[in-house]
């Protein structure tokens, strides 16, 4: 049993945009990013949670910003501290640029929603323990919603691990309630949980299931009728590629 990776770490996501957890947080500077000339740029990760709620950040655009002062010390401090610096030192070397106090916070917070500064979270792609090391991060922010948020992921941790055990008919409330420990986290930040399966289960068949070609031979001919409908539907942009390799390695190239 595993837990679905992109409800946890969209949570985090949500979490990020609250200024406690912000400041407890290292940051280090965007994806690519670059200072050409007057302007700094890039990559901007795009999320969409309706249209993909399976994956996540499938998307990017480039950002281009004029080099203000600002941004340039930001990325002198972050580059002299060896690729990260904390909040606070962040908002220290913005501070004698506004007689506003609370300038250097407004600016580090567009800086961050547009991925110009990105939080060191120390997750790594396959995290083996996410629920726990998540709600750790949560609780670095020492709020009342971050402590709530990562009780419920502990419940959560608790439910995925009892589930193997669990019988055919005790299974559909066991999900229900893993959903509930995961809505109640979301719902500390203010935040609705998106749709998907919270768990996931790794299944093997015992052996190799094989299927009698011959009844699919006359739609062989015919699924280049398909690629327009995989264009559609295909969100992650896999299978139309997959298709059309299958199509022009056993049919050849066409006329266009």
């Amino acid at each position: 049993m595993t837990v679905n990776h992109v409800l946890i770490l969209r949570l985090l996501d949500g979490a990020l945009k609250t200024p406690e957890l912000r400041a407890a947080l290292p940051w280090r500077l965007g994806d690519h990013l670059r200072v050409q000339g007057a302007e700094v740029r890039f990559e901007q990760a795009l999320d969409d949670a309706v249209r993909q709620p399976r994956a996540r950040n499938l998307a990017s655009r480039r950002v281009t910003l004029r080099l203000s002062g600002g941004l340039a010390r930001l990325i002198a401090r972050v580059r002299e501290n060896g690729g990260e610096a904390s909040y606070a030192d962040l908002a220290g070397t913005l501070a004698d640029l506004s007689a506003d106090p609370q300038a250097p916070h407004r600016f580090l917070g567009q800086l961050m929603d547009s991925g110009f500064l990105l939080p060191v979270t120390g997750l790594t792609e396959q995290p083996a323990d996410l629920l726990g090391e998540v709600a750790a991060l949560l609780r670095r922010a020492q709020t009342i919603q971050g402590e709530v948020a990562a009780g419920a992921l502990a419940a959560l941790a608790g439910a995925l691990q009892a589930f193997p055990a669990l019988d055919s008919g005790a299974r559909p409330a066991a999900l229900d309630a893993a959903r509930a420990h995961l809505a109640a986290a979301y719902e500390a930040y203010g935040l609705t949980l998106p749709a998907g399966p919270v768990l996931y289960e790794d299944t093997a068949a015992p052996e190799m299931q094989t299927l009698d070609p011959a009844p699919f031979q006359p739609a062989l001919t015919r699924l280049h009728l398909l690629l327009a409908v995989l264009r559609v539907f295909d969100t992650h942009l896999l299978f139309e590629p997959l298709l059309r390799e299958r199509l022009v390695t056993g049919l050849g190239r066409g006329p266009g």
